[in-house]
């Protein structure tokens, strides 16, 4: 920080809090101990690894993963097919060969498979 010793020292012995409050992380330490806390801090922002373009609290990451990212893989509960989650439950449930349908004439109501 400082080429003066003393001064570098009490400047590090200052007590800050962490840059992730607004998020509610309630670290309060001194300035020295800033930078290791921020590398761990689980109110920290950080993008999802997916490439989903979300940005989540690191404490929230995991579940995220695996159960909130559009971007995760998944596997169709019917047929079985893997894929991304967003496509599976959007675009393949549409044409899923082993996804039950209603049977469309009135009156009906028989279910079978497409």
């Amino acid at each position: 920080y400082f080429p003066d010793k003393a001064s570098d020292r009490r400047i590090k012995e200052l007590k800050v809090r962490c840059d992730n409050s607004e998020n509610g992380c309630e670290w309060e330490q001194e300035l020295a101990q800033l930078e290791q806390h921020l590398s761990k801090c689980g109110y920290a922002k950080v993008k999802c690894k997916n490439n989903c373009k979300q940005s989540v609290l690191r404490h929230n990451l995991i579940n995220h993963l695996q159960n909130q990212c559009p971007m995760r893989e998944y596997q169709c509960p019917k047929c079985k097919e893997e894929g991304k989650y967003q496509t599976i439950t959007i675009d393949h449930l549409e044409v899923c060969l082993e996804q039950d349908i209603t049977c469309p004439n009135p009156g009906c109501g028989v279910r079978y498979k497409r």
